[in-house]
C-alpha cells in the first residue's frame, strides 16, 4: 500500500505539470497534496504493522543513522514541496518530489541491506540477500558493458522523442497531417 501511495503521489506531481487546463492542474495539485499526506500515513502504518507482527522496526529503524537521516531530510522537503504545489511551480515540484522519492528509497534500501527476503518463518532457514543471489562476477560484468552500450543508445533517441512531442514543431505537423 505504502509504495501505491508513493506512485499515485508522484503521478500527481508530474501530471499537475501536464495539464494545459487550470481546472485539471488545481485537481492534480490537490491530488498531490491529498496523495502525500497518504503517503506519511501510510509510512506511520508500516511501522505499527511490523510492531505488530512481532518486528521491532522502530528499534531497527532508529539505531540506523543514514535511514533516521533520510527520513529527516524528506520529512524537511514536505514544507517547499507544499510552497511550490500552492505556487504552481512546476520543475521545482518535480524536483522536490523526486528527491523525496530518493531519500525514501535510499532509507528503505540502507535499512534492509543486504536482505532482499528475511524469512521469519524459521531460524534455520537462510534469508535470500544479494550476495546469495548475485550472478557470477563474468555475467555482472557483461550486463554492466550491456547497460552502459543501452543507455548510450537509448538515452540520446529518448531526448529525441521528447524533445520532438514537446516541441511546437511536432503539434503543427500533427495538423498538418490531420486536414
Amino acid at each position: 500500500m505504502f509504495a501505491c501511495v508513493l506512485f499515485v503521489f508522484l503521478a500527481a506531481v508530474y501530471l499537475s505539470g501536464e495539464a494545459k487546463n487550470l481546472v485539471l492542474r488545481k485537481i492534480f495539485i490537490y491530488r498531490a497534496q491529498v496523495a502525500n499526506v497518504a503517503a506519511v500515513i501510510s509510512g506511520g502504518l508500516v511501522f505499527l504493522c511490523a510492531q505488530w507482527t512481532g518486528l521491532d522496526l522502530i528499534s531497527i529503524f532508529s539505531e540506523d543513522p543514514i535511514s533516521v537521516s533520510c527520513m529527516a531530510l524528506a520529512s524537511i522537503t514536505l514544507i517547499p514541496l507544499w510552497t511550490c504545489l500552492r505556487r504552481e511551480r512546476v520543475l521545482a515540484s518535480r524536483l522536490l518530489a523526486g528527491v523525496q522519492m530518493a531519500l525514501i528509497l535510499i532509507g528503505w534500501f540502507k535499512l534492509q541491506f543486504p536482505f532482499i527476503i528475511a524469512s521469519r518463518v524459521s531460524s534455520s532457514e537462510p534469508a535470500i540477500t544479494l550476495y546469495s543471489t548475485a550472478a557470477p562476477d563474468g555475467t555482472l560484468r557483461y550486463l554492466l558493458i550491456s547497460l552502459v552500450v543501452g543507455s548510450l543508445v537509448i538515452f540520446p533517441a529518448l531526448f529525441l522523442l521528447l524533445s520532438i512531442f514537446k516541441s511546437n514543431h511536432g503539434s503543427k505537423a500533427k495538423r498538418r497531417g490531420a486536414s
